[in-house]
């Protein structure tokens, strides 16, 4: 089987079965063959790469969707890659060691294969080609849905992600809900009289139920047009970079509508249908405030139900904005101000010297060094040995540089010397953490030992030089051990220091140095610090989804108060004024009317702060350097739940004991 068995594609001219069977040809995506040959039709058509190796097309496929994890414009047949890099010719199909976390195998298995017996069999193929090292490389399975969600391959997103966003979609469903069901109770009892009449005319519970569903079913359709319309409008501009939402929306959209829909017009009725149910004429006819008897409590319940979960979400916001807060100020271990990148391409070092000379010309810029990646990225690496001893079971990450990159990114160098020029692996410096991990408490114990690096084809080299600790990763994970070695062929990366905001007037100057040096090959570059960024990309995103989504919480939260206190109000107006006719101040009706809803403010605040802790504990679990969880947080949230709500209801209050008693009066008469 080929790669497009496995990975299915809506081909438009080709064969899948055959496209890519011999060397040198090539199956382009239909953004490809526009780009490269301006039409579709470009089956049979060459396409020069890198101005030296011509291949064929041999198929032409449908662009494949943003969200797939294996994406591509161009798939060349494996049998070309011996002509495209010779020097690799033999270690392709020959040296096993060649083989590396970025190399990708997928297998079919059959419905009756165990998984742990195929990685039995790899295990013991790989024996007779590693020998002695079979224990430092180790090949695993993992299932193709894990990809998708492992951040170690690409994953943008974790599961952890998408269950915030279900369970905040789920809150705020539930709170509109909630909103619905008790606001249409309490109008099921300020119209009891009016229900009391039709029953005596001869109406039936069924038909009165019906006109319910029929008032509720038409609010709900028209919100589910207009929540549609909105939906299609903001998605473009929200989370645009979340690949995952990259799919057919308009079907998926009104799926979910329709079901949210439901479900509303369940929530929003199902109380008010169990109070028709119990609606008896002759005590509807009494007096609505006592018609439909004393079912506060379960009313009490939903709203501070629906106050627990706005304030949780406002838990949630704080916290999560305080770690991000955190992430991106916290001291990294080396210099990330005014540094640029550029991509190197596959050349020699004497055009690389050259290239160099002429950007420091250039007064903005300060120092330039080659490496294969800068201090904070993840990839390269594997286990050593070291002094002669056993193979170490942990992994070290590996950074081939030059002798400029200590200087440039400003990694302090705390014992031995730095690494002198040289375009192969004779000398290594490593970081504090690789020490601690071998059991060396003193860095200049390490110096002038003998290393054998896995990751580099078992080379051995000599310890030079120990690197402050700083952090190879985003603050998700802990320090690794790292090792720092030169190797000319595996630059990748310049990375050149410059002054102050001296960024876009540098890139002229860079761009035409780049031309006069490597005149065919595409000047590409990216900034240092946006590299950061998107380190934490995830967290920006989930913090900008939750506080919307708290947002959305108060703000629903808030209105359904309003509205219960404005039911209320109309419920009790003869007690208003009866109470104003016997001398009752302002105050005093403020103080009836609110107390209710402030405590159910605070007792909301206190079943929220556990579960908004547990959630917060378990999100934050997540990171290897986070914040701590502080009291003050927990009464921020109280304070702005009881100003939330004292606001809300406090003004339709104010206005309710301003009132005159004898309009009161009248008009309860």
């Amino acid at each position: 089987p080929n790669w497009f068995s496995v990975m299915p594609a809506q081909w438009i001219s080709g064969q899948a079965d055959r496209a890519l069977t011999d060397p040198m040809t090539a199956v382009l995506t239909r953004r490809s063959a526009l780009r490269y040959f301006g039409t579709e039709a470009a089956l049979g058509q060459t396409l020069w790469l890198e101005n030296e190796h011509p291949v064929t097309i041999t198929g032409i496929i449908e662009d494949l969707p943003e969200q797939t994890d294996f994406r591509g414009d161009i798939f060349l047949s494996l049998g070309s890659v011996s002509t495209l890099v010779p020097d690799i010719k033999n270690k392709l199909w020959q040296d096993w060691g060649f083989i590396s976390s970025r190399t990708h195998l997928i297998l079919q298995l059959t419905d009756n294969s165990d998984p742990a017996t195929v990685e039995g069999t790899i295990a013991s193929m790989q024996q007779p080609h590693f020998g002695d090292y079979s224990d430092v490389y180790q090949f695993d399975l993992q299932p193709l849905a894990d990809v998708h969600f492992d951040p170690r391959y690409g994953g943008t997103i974790t599961r952890a992600w998408l269950w915030i966003v279900v369970g905040i979609s789920a809150l705020l469903l539930l709170i509109v809900g909630i909103n619905g069901g008790n606001l249409f109770t309490a109008q099921v009892r300020m119209r009891s009289q009016a229900v009391g009449v039709r029953r005596v005319l001869g109406a039936t519970r069924r038909s009165l139920a019906a006109q319910l569903v029929w008032e509720v079913g038409l609010l709900v359709l028209v919100s589910m047009i207009l929540a549609g319309y909105l939906t299609l409008e903001v998605i473009p501009y929200f989370l645009m970079e979340a690949r995952f939402l990259q799919v057919p929306m308009p079907g998926v959209l009104w799926v979910i509508m329709v079901f949210a829909a439901v479900l509303l017009l369940l929530g929003c009725v199902g109380s008010p249908l169990v109070i028709l149910g119990r609606l008896r004429p002759s005590t509807a006819l009494r007096k609505r405030t006592t018609a439909l008897g004393d079912s506060r409590k379960g009313g009490q319940a939903l709203v501070i139900a629906q106050q627990v979960m706005a304030q949780v979400l406002l838990v949630c916001t704080i916290t999560m904005a305080m770690q991000v807060k955190h992430l991106k100020h916290a001291d990294l271990g080396f210099a990330t101000e005014g540094t640029l990148l550029l991509d190197l391409p596959d050349t020699e070092n004497s055009l690389l010297s050259s290239f160099r000379d002429q950007a420091l010309r250039v007064a903005s810029i300060t120092d330039l060094t080659y490496c294969n990646k800068p201090p904070l990225s993840l990839g390269g690496g594997g286990q050593i040995r070291y002094g002669g001893g056993e193979w170490q079971n942990f992994a070290v990450r590996t950074r081939i540089v030059d002798e400029h990159y200590l200087g440039t990114f400003e990694l302090p160098l705390i014992a031995g010397r730095n690494l002198l020029h040289s375009d192969t692996l004779r000398e290594f410096l490593v970081n504090e953490r690789l020490l601690s991990k071998l059991g060396i408490s003193k860095p200049e114990k390490a110096l002038g030992t003998t290393l054998v690096a896995g990751d580099l084809h078992n080379a051995e080299g000599i310890i030079v030089g120990v690197v402050a600790d700083f952090h190879n990763q985003s603050l998700q994970g802990v320090i690794e051990p790292v090792l720092f070695t030169t190797y000319g062929a595996g630059y990748q990366l310049a990375a050149i220091r410059f002054t102050g905001n001296q960024g876009s007037t540098v890139l002229p100057y860079l761009e035409e140095a780049w031309q006069k040096t490597f005149p065919e090959e595409v000047f590409s570059y990216s900034f240092l610090e946006q590299e950061l960024a998107m380190a934490y990309e995830q967290e920006n995103t989930t913090m900008l989804l939750v506080q919307s989504g708290a947002a959305l919480a108060i703000i629903l939260s808030s209105l359904g108060l309003f509205g219960l206190m404005s039911l209320m109000v109309g419920q009790h107006e003869r007690e208003i004024g009866i109470r104003k006719v016997l001398g009752s101040s302002v105050l005093g009706v403020l103080v009836l009317l609110l107390r209710r809803y402030l405590l159910w403010a605070l007792l909301a605040t206190v079943v929220a702060a556990p579960m908004g802790y547990l959630s917060m504990h378990n999100y934050l679990a997540d990171f290897a350097y986070r914040i701590d969880l502080s009291v003050w947080m927990f009464l921020a949230c109280a304070l702005i739940g009881l100003g939330v709500t004292l606001l809300t209801v406090g003004f339709e209050a104010l206005k309710a004991a301003k009132v005159n008693p004898v309009e009161l009066l009248r008009s309860d008469g």
